[in-house]
């Protein structure tokens, strides 16, 4: 919203606040990593300083001297420059203070697909107590199916299943828990925030929650039981998005992919809102060729190939960064394009053909293929471009197609 706002006052102004905003996130990653060295434990400790620094009054924000002791006393001290940035982006209405619950926030922030899967646990540990959703856990909700088998001090011995339970109940209530015994949402993020705060890798995080519930099971049509707590690696999530990109690129008869793109999504929005829903985002894929298996459970017999229903959904999770459940299609499509120039062919290498340079010749038969780019195309003017076919696609979408 600010931005926005600068941008509508003055668009050029736009360029400085960016730059403000990239110096605040380099002091934020500077700060989590050194709390990721302490573990969860950081995280907890420069919350409860916090709190014991909000002497004047006790109101939940911290001036300038309580902020700096605070950092001072984590071990996390901050020259005159660096305080003055964080106090302009966190101080919102100017008065001299930053709310310490909203700082923490931005330091613990989830990633979608680490949210996703927390949302999902919560959601059916919620969903399986008696007497159906109450929008918070008790103790009864989970004590059977939290898996302590690989706690590490209950696999050296140091501890036992039900004391690395009791700490794990006890660590659930948080920096901001009110020792009721009851769980709720609030808490349960804030708790999976902080442990999310001293790990690198969200494969490691996901197989890490897959772990801990893997007691949690579904009952499938057939009467079977299932995992209900999958991971999908971010390998095969990222293999989606490139055969995607690729799918795109061969169905399009113009440079502008992301538009190709935005308007297929476009076309199953039908109420005009700007998101698809899920089941819209799989007709999407469909409409590029990629097919989505059916749902274990829909009746509808899979045909050999496609991508599994969890690959998808890890792929809208990825994007869907508020978890709604909508995901908004053309910012969908601008990031999955940020990196790239619109007129880039997605994983082939290529350069101009000397005799029509707006024509692309491969590298192996001497023929011209694909796409002719337009006088406007200053990116195919200003270099070289042709597709090398002594180096082969990795899309395998794209390896079937020039075959």
């Amino acid at each position: 919203r600010l931005i926005l706002s600068i941008f509508q006052e003055n668009p050029t102004a736009l360029s400085p606040v960016m730059s403000l905003l990239d110096y605040v996130e380099d002091i934020l990653d500077r700060l989590r990593a050194s709390l990721k060295k302490r573990g969860a434990e950081g995280i907890r400790g420069l919350a409860k300083h916090f709190k014991i620094c909000d002497t004047q009054p006790q109101d939940g924000t911290l001036n300038r001297d309580e902020f700096q002791k605070c950092m001072n006393i984590n071990k996390m001290p901050l020259n005159a420059d660096e305080t003055d940035a964080l106090f302009s982006v966190f101080d919102r209405d100017g008065g001299g203070g930053i709310s310490y619950e909203e700082f923490l926030q931005a330091l613990r922030r989830l990633t979608p697909a680490r949210r996703a899967l927390v949302v999902r646990v919560f959601d059916v540990l919620d969903r399986s107590q008696p007497g159906g959703s109450k929008g918070k856990l008790t103790v009864d909700a989970f004590k059977d199916v939290y898996s302590t088998s690989k706690h590490p001090k209950v696999q050296s011995g140091a501890m036992t299943k039900q004391e690395a339970l009791r700490e794990f109940l006890s660590a659930f209530e948080g920096s901001r828990g009110n020792r009721d015994g009851v769980v709720t949402w609030e808490e349960w993020l804030g708790y999976y925030e902080e442990v999310s705060a001293s790990i690198d890798s969200d494969d490691y995080f996901g197989q890490m929650m897959v772990s801990t519930w893997s007691h949690l099971k579904r009952k499938n049509a057939d009467g079977s039981r299932s995992a209900a707590i999958t991971y999908v690696p971010s390998s095969e999530v990222e293999r989606l998005q490139a055969d995607l990109k690729a799918s795109i690129y061969q169905k399009s008869s113009a440079c502008d992919q992301r538009k190709v793109a935005e308007k297929a999504f476009k076309v199953m929005d039908l109420d005009g809102s700007g998101n698809v829903s899920m089941g819209e985002f799989k007709k999407a894929l469909e409409r590029f060729g990629l097919h989505v298996v059916p749902e274990r459970d829909s009746g509808v017999r899979a045909p050999p190939g496609g991508y599994s229903q969890e690959v998808v959904a890890a792929l809208f999770a990825r994007f869907d960064a508020d978890g709604s459940g909508a995901l908004e299609y053309k910012e969908f499509c601008n990031s999955l394009y940020k990196n790239e120039r619109e007129s880039e062919a997605p994983l082939l290498h290529h350069t101009r053909d000397p005799r029509r340079p707006t024509q692309m010749r491969s590298a192996e038969t001497g023929k011209l293929i694909g796409k002719p780019c337009y006088q406007g195309n200053e990116w195919l003017k200003e270099s070289n471009h042709i597709f090398d076919f002594s180096r082969p696609p990795r899309g395998v979408a794209l390896q079937q197609s020039f075959r």
